[in-house]
């Protein structure tokens, strides 16, 4: 439609329609094609999450306080300096004076929160995993195959008594994370110390096991 008289809005092509290549002159490999890569963020820290939770909590009930026993605080002020509250000229002052006492909580509050938060962001680990290519992810496959234990497993989570798994969690889901993790590129050992350790529960490392998983099967958000 023309939102302005006598101009129109310009039609952008979709993502691989290639209008700027003649069709004689296309081929596959007219543009380059990087690799996906899926970026998945685990806090290192669980207290400094649970120091961020607490401020924020604290900053959320303050403000609200404030904002709730905002008339009340005025009136008390204007009734202590005698001040008649029906006297506007009177009560702007006082009014300001509140509201300005209630922007110094507020800020209070909210830089600990945000302080809180900036402890968790330089306490987290972001790590990144790159497609591997169906040629080498189904071999990675093919190199972990299930066991009688992952296909009752896929029909008890399922519910569907005919499912079968498609390899060995136990075996392909570290072999995955090592093949396809590229920042930082973790090694075996290191993949084995995470899948290992006490300190990383089994939903952080299924996080990890997801986005390796990601980068091999998403697609464009935008195509």
């Amino acid at each position: 439609p023309d939102l302005v008289p006598g101009r129109t809005m310009p039609s952008l092509a979709r993502p691989g329609t290639h209008h700027h290549i003649p069709s004689s002159e296309r081929t596959v490999m007219s543009i380059p094609k990087t690799a996906r890569v899926v970026k998945v963020a685990i806090p290192l820290n669980p207290d400094l999450e649970d120091a961020f939770l607490e401020a924020q909590t604290l900053m959320v009930a303050a403000i609200e306080e404030l904002i709730r026993t905002y008339p009340q605080r005025v009136a008390a002020r204007l009734a202590e300096r005698g001040i008649d509250p029906l006297d506007q000229e009177a009560r702007e002052p006082v009014a300001a004076e509140i509201k300005a006492e209630d922007e110094t909580v507020e800020k209070e509050v909210t830089g600990r929160a945000e302080a809180a938060l900036q402890a968790v962001i330089d306490t987290t680990r972001t790590f990144k995993f790159r497609s591997l290519g169906r040629t080498t992810y189904r071999k990675l496959i093919a190199a972990h195959p299930p066991t009688d234990a992952d296909h009752t497993a896929a029909r008890v989570e399922s519910g569907d008594m005919n499912a079968r798994a498609s390899w060995n969690r136990e075996t392909f889901f570290p072999a995955l994370v090592h093949a396809a993790s590229v920042g930082p590129q973790l090694t075996e050992a290191e993949v084995t110390e995470i899948f290992e350790s006490p300190d990383w529960s089994d939903g952080e490392v299924g996080l990890l096991v997801q986005g390796a998983i990601k980068a091999q099967i998403s697609t464009s958000q935008i195509a």
